[in-house]
């Protein structure tokens, strides 16, 4: 019996053991997802500020995490659509310094991003436009 009793002892370990590491391996896995939803969520709610950080918070765990990079773009496109829309609001209410000022902030936030970087012609224009109306 002292050996049948040795060998439950040692798979009650080898159990408990692998139950953990898997819990260990699991749970960060269902947190990720998680957050992955959470950043969808916003994205549906077209709140892309937050979409942005909850996409971050991913890859800041997980740099490598393919969805989330893709979803962080898609969140920064429609970011800078929607500071694009704001500035062509204030430029047609005619207030020029406001709009170099947003324009500023959204060119320091965008402007060297190679994905968006590009994107960002309109505001540029828009700014320019801005200062020889001032």
């Amino acid at each position: 019996m002292g050996e049948e009793s040795d060998i439950r002892k040692i798979l009650y370990i080898f159990l408990t053991v692998s139950l953990v590491a898997a819990i260990a391996f699991i749970v960060p896995k269902i947190l990720e997802q998680n957050k992955m939803e959470e950043g969808v969520e916003y994205l549906s709610k077209n709140d892309s500020e937050k979409a942005i950080i909850v996409f971050n918070e991913v890859l800041e765990n997980n740099k490598d995490h393919v969805q989330a990079q893709s979803m962080l773009v898609q969140a920064k496109k429609m970011n800078l659509q929607q500071q694009t829309l704001k500035i062509d609001r204030v430029y047609k209410k005619g207030d020029m310094d406001q709009v170099i000022n947003i324009a500023s902030k959204v060119l320091k936030i965008y402007g060297d991003d190679p994905v968006i970087g590009d994107l960002t012609d309109k505001v540029v224009y828009t700014q320019n436009k801005a200062k020889t109306h001032q």
